[in-house]
Formats: C-alpha cells, structure tokens, sequence
C-alpha cells in the first residue's frame, strides 16, 4: 500500500512539473526580454533569463503575497508587469520599489481587497494599471498621488461602494476609466460621472449600454437643490425614480400611435385608475405623472415606517 501512495506522488510531481511552465523571448514592444510563466511560484518565475528583461508575465500561480523589494532586480529595464488570476491577497508596502521605469502594470483576477498609499509612491512612469475582478472595497485617498502620468485605470468588477473623485484627482493624464461592476450608490456614481464629464475621462464602454440612461438621470438628480447634501442615497433613488417619470411623461400621455401597442396603452390606463380608486386620497389630486408617482412613494413610505 505504501509503494502505491509513493508512486502515486511521484505521478503528482511529475504532472505539475508538466504543468509549470516558462518561457523567454524578445521582448515585442521593446528592448530586453519578455518572461512568462504559469503555474510557477514567484521565485522560480523570477529566477528565468537574464537581468535584462523588459517584462514579467505570471498567469494562474499560486503567489498569495508579493514581499518587500519582489522585483528590484529588474528596477533599471522593467517596464511591464502582468501577475493575473495569481490568488494574490497581501502586498508589502515596497513591493514596488524601484520601478520607476514601470508602464504597465497589471494584476487582475486576484483576490486584493484593498488599494494603499504607499504601493505607487516610484511608480512616476505608469500609464496603465488594471485592478479588475479582485475585491476591492477600499481605495486609500493618496494611493494614485503619485501616478501623474497614468492614463487608463481598470477598476472594474470589484466591490466598491464608492469612489470618490479627490482619489482620481492626482491622475492629471487620466483619459479612460473602467469601473462597472462595483455596487456604487446612486449619490456616489452621480458625483463620479459628473466629476469625470467635466473632466473629459471616458469611462464607457458602449454608451448605448444598460447604464448609459441611469447618468443622464443621476445628474439632474445632483443639482437637485431638495435633495440634501451627503450620502443621502434613499433620497436620490426617489429622485431617480420621479426623474424616469417624468422623462416618460410624453409617451404616458400621448394617443396610441403604431409605436406604443394598444395593450399597453389600456394596461397603463388600467393601473393609473386602479391606485387613483383604491389608493392613498392624495394620489386624485396629482396633475402630472410625475407628481402621482411622487405621491405614490410618499404613500409607500408613510406605509413603511408605520410597519
């Protein structure tokens, strides 16, 4: 039994040896040499050519933690680091010291659930940092004070409920910003794509996408002088909804047309007729759509708090 389990390890080995793999060649955009592994831990990766190497490329390895000084070796001629889907969680300070010459870099896919000041503080040279599908929920407030000549953040696929623009305001050079699919509140995302409007950073991707309608709304609701200051962010889902109303006012009122379908213009008159008899009394002396929905949420609430 027991030379059964031997062999059996010995196999396991031999396939990971398999597995592991990494490779050095020129470098494409230029000088020096490119290395890239896979499922290879960090010091085997690193160990791969000469000091000359331009870039690192590390894919689905199991390197957890990146130390202090990781890549200082490399400090004079790396110019772009790529550790994607690398179960990374923990990042020493001065992991990236020295890298002054850095582009691009990229660490996607990890399991980073934090973004600190002291990370970039060398990094003057970076234009290109993607932090997608990680976990982020934080973004310390100098962490990019030092990226002046950045011009593309990824930031997408994470767990931000917020990203404040004096975080992105040291990003001088910034021209495209990813950051969908991270649950910001309403308040949040309307001071952002203001922010980032004025300022002429693209972060679309399709405008006629699902969230392109939601910023169009989202600012009216920020110049909105009733909704108060702060993260009221109950109130500005109402003003969203009251704005969506009212935007749809027209086509709520006007003749059935080859464009609006006979059911649904008699659904919509059915509903309107049912809340005005069987709802709140306040809701017969609504004169606008948007004043009726606005009655109907008053109307909802009165009936939450009383729950």
């Amino acid at each position: 039994m027991d030379r059964i389990f031997v062999v059996l390890f010995y196999i396991f080995n031999l396939m990971v040896m398999a597995l592991a793999k990494c490779t050095v060649n020129n470098y494409e955009e230029g000088f020096g040499n490119r290395v890239k592994c896979s499922n290879e831990s960090l010091e085997q990766a690193l160990d791969q050519g000469n000091n000359v190497i331009s870039a690192i490329l590390i894919f689905q390895s199991d390197i957890r933690q990146l130390p202090k000084d990781t890549f200082s070796r490399y400090a004079k001629t790396l110019v772009a680091l790529n550790l994607q889907n690398c179960n990374i969680k923990d990042i020493d300070d001065d992991a990236f010291r020295g890298l002054t010459y850095l582009q691009k870099l990229t660490l996607s896919s990890n399991n980073i659930s934090q973004v600190k000041d002291r990370w970039f503080q060398e990094l003057m040279s970076l234009q290109q940092l993607d932090f997608s599908y990680n976990q982020i929920t934080t973004i310390q407030s100098l962490a990019f004070e030092r990226l002046s000549n950045l011009r593309r953040l990824d930031l997408s696929e994470n767990r931000l409920g917020c990203l404040e623009s004096n975080v992105l305001q040291p990003l001088r050079a910034l021209d495209k910003l990813r950051f969908e699919g991270n649950p910001l509140t309403f308040q949040c995302r309307a001071k952002l794509t203001l922010w980032l409007k004025d300022h002429g950073v693209n972060y679309k991707i399709d405008p006629r996408g699902p969230e392109f309608w939601l910023d169009n709304v989202l600012w009216l609701c920020a110049v909105d002088d009733s909704i108060p200051l702060g993260d009221k962010n109950e109130q500005m889902v109402e003003c969203v909804i009251l704005n969506l109303f009212n935007q749809l006012r027209t086509v709520w009122t006007l003749p059935v047309s080859p464009s609006i379908p006979q059911q649904c213009s008699q659904s919509r008159k059915d509903l309107t007729k049912c809340l005005v008899t069987n709802g709140h009394k306040s809701l017969t002396n609504s004169a606008t759509n948007g004043a009726f929905i606005k009655n109907l949420l008053l109307q909802l609430r009165e009936s939450k708090s009383s729950a």
